[in-house]
């Protein structure tokens, strides 16, 4: 089975850039398993990523954990592992900080590619509103790297 864990964000725009530090956490594992690891800072390459030969040796990934950052002021700092259904709800859904949300990109490539489409969950990271341009990370968002990246290596373990 193919995994991937995708993060999406923007490095240089503070905590917007919590997915990216993820991912680097990640490859500074040893994981148990192969796992695709890819940081995109928008949303719309996850079309090209979805698609049946985007893996290595063109094995369709099969499985992906989506890392982002969602508007959620009042909770800045909360890590939750959410299904499409879940995350898609109107009443909870957290607002994401880019122009076309991750939820968005993902409803597109499934129209375009259909069968044979992973199965995804979301790891949604809240954040306030990105204010600086700079790397540096609040240290609710610090904190909450260590917790997503922990939930991402149970994901991969399967647990």
């Amino acid at each position: 089975m193919t995994l991937a864990v995708v993060g999406i964000g923007e490095p240089l725009a503070g905590d917007d850039g919590v997915a990216f530090r993820v991912i680097e956490r990640l490859r500074e594992r040893r994981l148990s398993r192969p796992v695709t690891l890819r940081a995109l800072r928008d949303p719309s390459g996850l079309w090209e990523l979805l698609g049946s030969s985007a893996a290595p040796a063109g094995k369709p990934i099969v499985r992906v954990l989506l890392v982002d950052a969602v508007l959620d002021p009042a909770h800045e700092g909360r890590v939750r592992l959410l299904g499409p259904a879940a995350f898609a709800r109107d009443d909870s859904r957290p607002i994401s900080s880019h122009g076309i949300s991750a939820l968005t990109a993902v409803e597109l490539a499934r129209a375009v590619h259909g069968e044979g489409f992973p199965e995804l969950q979301f790891l949604a990271v809240s954040i306030g509103p990105p204010t600086r341009f700079e790397p540096r990370l609040s240290e609710s968002a610090a904190r909450a790297v260590e917790v997503a990246t922990e939930r991402a290596v149970c994901w991969i373990d399967g647990q």
